[in-house]
């Protein structure tokens, strides 16, 4: 039997270190953005008579969901490029069952 552990360089943590700062820079600006933007939409939504209200919360809630996605993908960049990001059964489980059938 053979020992699979793996030795951590400071060079690893070093990289670990910087993603996690990196992933963590990113959420504080997307949460921030995503935020404001929610704020905005609901003061639009409170304005009596406002023919654009609609069309206002329509195109703030489309970027709401964009840079949720933005953030969401950069910060999964940043986990894969120290292997560190998450794989949910559901995903893990569809993409065996795939491979198995090719």
């Amino acid at each position: 039997m053979t020992d699979t552990k793996t030795t951590t360089t400071p060079g690893d943590l070093q990289k670990l270190r910087e993603a996690v700062s990196t992933m963590d820079a990113y959420s504080q600006e997307a949460f921030k953005e995503i935020g404001a933007i929610a704020r905005l939409a609901l003061r639009c939504m409170t304005l009596p008579n406002e023919p654009r209200a609609a069309d206002d919360i329509a195109t703030a809630l489309k970027a709401i969901c964009a840079r949720a996605d933005e953030a969401m993908n950069g910060i999964n960049a940043e986990a894969e490029s120290v292997a560190c990001n998450y794989v949910d059964d559901t995903t893990r489980r569809g993409f065996g069952s795939s491979q198995a059938a090719h």
